[in-house]
């Protein structure tokens, strides 16, 4: 047959293909436009969850950049403690833009492929619209599904196959006539030869069956014929999932490899494990203080979450210790959480409650009828209340609240969960178990003597009952001890000019100076540094008196006088120390100045230091600490460049200036006195006569015996102070509102007898839940 017979069969097998190939870039169409619209869809939502993710991110740049504004804006009144703040400040800025950078950066990197294929899909299909020629309409068409090949389905793959193998014949070249069986065999055509017949040897062989895939199989062998594999984090990422997937039960804690910076102690681990395994996460956690109930939390916590057990979480504290729950959580856990304080989430109003998924609250804010109707509609798989012994009233609001939230899981903590009677400890197991210990009546009956609350009865089944609930390890236990810790004040005789000085100061602050934020913060930087040294308090006199119109002349006096000052009490009994005392030594100081002054002061006495402040690089910090560990009796550290360090290889400190606040004493003290430390300890701490520091060791030290007490211990006792104001606060206010020194002595006198009530209080009821639980709730290994 001729070209012309040929054309003629190409035309009408061209007209034949028109109505399947109608319907074909039908389904190819809409397999497009869908398969656009998921790119664009997922492209939006790569960039939507970045976002989401660096919501810490920028509340950390928002955080930093409010300090860094304050700091700024007197930056010439700053101290060198202030200065300190303010770089880190910009430091913290600084590290929290570059993070939004890298994370939008990177979100822009995954999301920007999407969208420009889904560009590329749209503007072919735009294309086919205008061609006339089915097989160039299927052709434009097919283009543009490659372009979205990644986000096709299954079902629309095979629509994009069916196509092509449309397309391919559309195009094929027209085929030569077929010839008749005889014309084959006289010609010798090979078509025409007969099939030869199977081999004898594989005649065994059954007749061959059909390969069939389930729709996921088939999906995976053409991902794997066409070479389309996830890059090798995913990859990985998923092999983790499995594995994790097959760990049946909580013998073996997964948590445990995902933790930093946390030392885990096997009585810690076995709670932990308890909790979950046999208590369904419901417990009572009663630790004494001390061994780490905070990191038991932490280490359940992780395990429901890294399990997928638990997404929602609120945590409940005294508003104190609402920020040292944000740190511990993300710093040893990688547990992120919003606070009821942060801006961006009082921004939302009440419904910032349903929109956060690991929210730390106060429990006083908590309950407020502004906060409690949002928190109630709310469902947490996890409740955690600190300090739980808070809601040993069922009448109390705090105890109402806590019993109408919504829970799967509840961890109370508290090192002290019967203060005055028996009913406090079934108010607070009826909170985790309804209906364990009965309605109250019948437990009074069955558990508690009669005419006396605080004694129990039957307790042999008491026991039994809380053994379902509670977990109470002691410090006999678990054998963890560390060496005695020696504390020595020294209550310095200022000389003539520096006591002039702390004086006038002082007759200053009390003057009418305002009592404004700033203003306080002004007056507790003052009289801190007049505390510290006349050389920590002459800069800062001297840049607030060229600003400071009302005060000027006051202020430049009191600069001069202060730059008078050539003789330091307190540095001289730093000397008699540190040469009587052949160890090393850390000194302790809150103001750079003062550590200029005191490393002068010690390099011409003939002894070594080394220095260490935030103003450090790392590299240069490394340095310092090991020119300390090596060679230098001496090191003299700033408080903000201590933080996180352990120097258990020192056995000596002292306090040249004293914090107001006995948390952060108890931080410096904590860099020697800590688990790994060997030997006794020794404290040293320095105060002039009749100063603020003199009337706050005479109460930390002398009235309630502070650095004998065990870590943790001062919390307790600040706790049952009862004021709403932390110490620091209260203490400044003691002192401005004093007329005199002696009205100051009697107001810090006062304190000191609250303080010794407060550990009485403390002491009465650690010794009553020893008694009441004596050691038979530890851990079970």
């Amino acid at each position: 047959m001729g070209v012309t017979g040929a054309t003629r069969r190409t035309s009408t097998r061209r007209q034949e293909a028109d109505v399947p190939a109608a319907a074909t870039e039908q389904r190819l169409v809409r397999v497009v436009t869908a398969a656009a619209e998921r790119a664009r869809k997922r492209a939006d939502q790569i960039r939507a969850q970045r976002e989401g993710t660096l919501y810490y991110a920028r509340q950390r740049l928002r955080q930093a950049e409010d300090a860094y504004r304050e700091l700024s804006q007197d930056v010439e009144y700053l101290t060198d403690y202030g200065r300190d703040q303010r770089e880190g400040a910009r430091l913290a800025r600084q590290a929290a833009r570059f993070e939004i950078e890298n994370a939008r950066r990177a979100a822009e990197k995954e999301a920007a492929p999407l969208t420009t294929a889904a560009a590329k899909a749209e503007k072919s299909l735009r294309r086919s619209e205008r061609l006339t020629d089915p097989a160039g309409r299927l052709a434009a068409l097919l283009e543009a599904a490659r372009a979205l090949d990644d986000t096709l389905t299954l079902t629309e793959r095979r629509s994009v196959w069916e196509a092509q193998a449309l397309l391919t014949r559309l195009q094929a070249p027209a085929a030569a006539p077929r010839q008749p069986e005889a014309a084959q065999r006289e010609t010798g055509d090979e078509q025409g030869k007969p099939e030869a017949a199977p081999s004898p040897a594989l005649a065994y062989l059954p007749e061959p069956a059909p390969i069939l895939f389930d729709e996921g199989a088939a999906e995976i062998v053409a991902r794997l014929a066409e070479e389309r594999f996830e890059p090798e984090p995913l990859f990985r990422l998923n092999l983790e999932a499995q594995r994790l997937s097959l760990v049946e039960g909580f013998d073996a804690l997964l948590c445990l490899q995902a933790i930093r910076d946390v030392t885990e102690y096997p009585h810690q681990v076995d709670t932990a494990r308890q909790v979950l395994r046999r208590m369904r996460g419901r417990a009572l956690l009663c630790d004494e203080v001390g061994l780490g109930k905070t990191i038991e939390a932490g280490l359940i916590l992780k395990e429901l979450m890294m399990r997928g057990l638990a997404r929602r979480v609120l945590i409940l504290t005294p508003p104190a210790l609402v920020a040292q729950w944000q740190e511990e959580m993300s710093g040893k856990f990688g547990i992120e959480c919003v606070t009821h304080d942060d801006p961006e989430f009082r921004a939302r109003g009440g419904e910032a409650w349903g929109e956060f998924d690991r929210i730390i609250a106060s429990i006083s804010t908590a309950k407020l009828t502004a906060h409690s109707p949002h928190i109630l509609k709310q469902s947490f798989d996890v409740i955690v209340v600190d300090e739980a012994h808070h809601l040993k009233s069922r009448t109390s609001l705090a105890w109402k609240f806590v019993n109408q939230l919504p829970k799967k899981y509840v961890l109370l903590l508290t090192a002290t969960p019967v203060q005055n009677n028996l009913d406090e400890l079934y108010n607070l197991i009826t909170l985790l178990s309804p209906g364990q210990l009965k309605t109250v009546r019948a437990f009074r009956q069955e558990f508690v003597q009669r005419g006396d609350p605080r004694m129990p009865k039957n307790q042999v089944k008491l026991r039994e009952l809380l053994m379902d609930v509670m977990v109470r390890n002691t410090r006999s236990q678990v054998h963890i001890a560390l060496p005695r810790r020696h504390a020595h004040t020294a209550q310095v005789k200022l000389h003539q000019e520096e006591g002039a000085l702390y004086e006038e100061v002082a007759r200053l602050l009390r003057s009418g100076w305002g009592d404004g934020r700033r203003e306080r913060l002004v007056a507790a930087t003052l009289q801190a540094e007049a505390g510290s040294s006349a050389r920590a308090l002459a800069p800062t006199l001297a840049k607030m008196a060229a600003g400071d119109g009302k005060y000027g002349a006051a202020l430049r006096q009191l600069a001069e006088q202060a730059r008078a000052v050539s003789a330091f009490a307190k540095a001289d009994a730093l000397l008699t120390i540190l040469r009587r005392h052949s160890e090393k030594t850390i000194v302790f100081t809150r103001f750079r100045e003062t550590q200029r002054y005191l490393a002068e002061a010690l390099d011409q006495a003939g002894i070594g230091t080394a220095l260490f402040s935030s103003e450090l690089s790392r590299a240069e910090k490394e340095a310092q600490i090991a020119l300390f560990a090596n060679e230098r009796p001496v090191l003299l550290s700033t408080d903000v460049g201590s933080e996180g360090r352990n120097l258990q290889f020192c056995h000596a400190l002292v306090n040249y200036d004293l914090p107001w606040n006995p948390m952060k004493i108890e931080q410096r003290v904590g860099r020697i006195h800590r688990i790994g430390q060997t030997e006794e300890v020794h404290i040293y701490n320095l105060a002039g006569r009749d100063t603020i520091e003199d009337y706050i060791l005479q109460v930390l030290d002398t009235k309630i015996n502070m650095f004998e007490l065990v870590v943790g211990e001062i919390g307790m006792i600040l706790g049952n102070l009862e004021d709403e104001r932390e110490f620091d606060d209260l203490v400044l206010d003691l002192w401005l509102e004093a007329e005199s020194t002696e009205k100051a002595r009697d107001a810090f006198n006062a304190l000191g007898d609250r303080m010794v009530a407060a550990r009485q209080e403390y002491q009465r009821t650690q010794a009553y839940d020893a008694a009441l639980f004596a050691e038979e709730f530890v851990a079970e290994q």
